[in-house]
This record gives structure tokens, C-alpha cells and sequence, in this order.
């Protein structure tokens, strides 16, 4: 199970770094087409999954690193095993705050920059 979560772990990781320099690229090519007044709107966006990524990577180095050592099955209870526990929890708030954050700076900038929208 620990190495399942380790595999897991590392996937994640990739994916965020994967997803960061995409979204870099499509903001550049948005910043080119468009101008820097009406790439505003998406430059929040890009910050916030900027510092989603960053999140996602700690939330998940996190994870990997208790399930490794204090949360896996058949240890002893601890007071290192709540505080764990905890940092836990409050990782994976942080990336779910910044996930609806990013979500909704995401919508802000596509309706912002919609075809339809324009006069």
C-alpha cells in the first residue's frame, strides 16, 4: 500500500509540473493575441494555478512522506501521528480553496475573452 501511494505520489507531482508550463504556454500565446490590458483577467488565473501547483506538490510530498513514516497501518498512536494528521488536512483545505479559486478565475477569463460577449 505504502509503495502505491509512493507511485501516486510521484504521478501527482509530475502532472502538477506538466499542467504548470502548459498553462504558462497558453498564457503567453493569450498575452500575444490578445494584449496585456485584455490578458488581465487571466493573469489572476495563471496565479492561482501557480500556486495551486505548488500546493498540489506539498499536499502530495506530504502525503507520501506520512503514509511513509507515522500514518501507515499497524503503528503505534502518537501525538507525531495527529499533527501529521493535521498537516495533513489543512494541505489538502489549502488546495482545495486555491483548486475553486483557479476554477473561477478560469471562468472569469474564458467569459471575459468570449467571442459572443464582444460588441
Amino acid at each position: 500500500m505504502r509503495y502505491l501511494t509512493l507511485g501516486a505520489v510521484v504521478a501527482s507531482a509530475v502532472a502538477c509540473v506538466v499542467a504548470a508550463s502548459a498553462g504558462s504556454g497558453l498564457y503567453a500565446q493569450l498575452k500575444a493575441s490578445v494584449g496585456v490590458d485584455a490578458s488581465l483577467t487571466a493573469y489572476t488565473h495563471a496565479k492561482n494555478g501557480d500556486l495551486l501547483t505548488v500546493a498540489a506538490i506539498v499536499l502530495a510530498l506530504l502525503l507520501g512522506v506520512a503514509v511513509w513514516r507515522w500514518l501507515a497501518p499497524g503503528r503505534p498512536g502518537s501525538r507525531a501521528q495527529v499533527v501529521v494528521s493535521v498537516l495533513v488536512v489543512v494541505a489538502a483545505l489549502v488546495t482545495l480553496v486555491l483548486t475553486w479559486l483557479t476554477v473561477a478565475d478560469a471562468v472569469a477569463s474564458v467569459w471575459a475573452h468570449h467571442v459572443a460577449l464582444k460588441g
